[in-house]
């Protein structure tokens, strides 16, 4: 689907699937937000790593058919593929709809579609990297002329991440979920170097 509109501005910050898939969940743990929606059943114990562990493993046990509208995702976030789902937006009721809501991503397993969401990127207006944020606005303010504050960081509540769920055994369940999201992630990374080259003074 063509996310991307004539006249429109389109700017696409990605991140890393791993460290994506880590962020949400603790944006469901620890956040004001997520401790608000979540449902009973998730797992919150005294142990984060093992029930980083449950969770990740409760969304690779669901049949692929049950996706986000199925609200399988303990009312917060369903991880599997969540870059490519949103890069590919259909909403189920109304197919040319492009501002779905709620869920705003492809819900049908059927549009996961890599291609689709590396077209969407293609036609997207600039691509930032989450991990690069400096030489990202960098690029934003020279590719548009424009004195581009820095963005803040919002930590929602969430303190230490990066210090968090690091523990190996994590990356192949994680890899698993978000199989489409490494190639889409690989894709932008590509297009975000291509825009970099172009200004190499944004290099750090």
């Amino acid at each position: 689907n063509d996310m991307v509109r004539a006249n429109d501005y389109s700017v696409v910050f990605l991140r890393d699937p791993l460290s994506h898939a880590k962020s949400h969940f603790l944006f469901c743990r620890d956040s004001e937000w997520g401790q608000h929606a979540r449902t009973a059943d998730f797992p919150l114990s005294e142990s984060e790593d093992d029930d980083y562990g449950v969770w990740l493993r409760h969304f690779l046990d669901l049949p692929v058919q049950h996706s986000a509208w199925t609200y399988d995702d303990f009312n917060c976030i369903d991880v599997r593929n969540v870059i490519t789902r949103q890069l590919t937006c259909r909403h189920p009721h109304n197919p040319p709809h492009r501002n779905a809501h709620p869920p705003n991503h492809a819900v049908q397993p059927e549009l996961w579609n890599v291609a689709d969401a590396n077209k969407n990127l293609d036609r997207a207006s600039f691509i930032g990297i989450s991990s690069r944020m400096e030489e990202s606005i960098c690029l934003l303010r020279k590719m548009y002329d424009y004195p581009f504050h820095e963005i803040p960081v919002e930590t929602h509540g969430v303190v230490n991440s990066s210090v968090r769920l690091n523990d190996p055994v994590f990356e192949p369940l994680v890899r698993n979920l978000t199989s489409l999201d490494s190639q889409v992630y690989a894709y932008g990374l590509m297009l975000f170097e291509r825009q970099l080259e172009l200004f190499p003074d944004c290099v750090v």
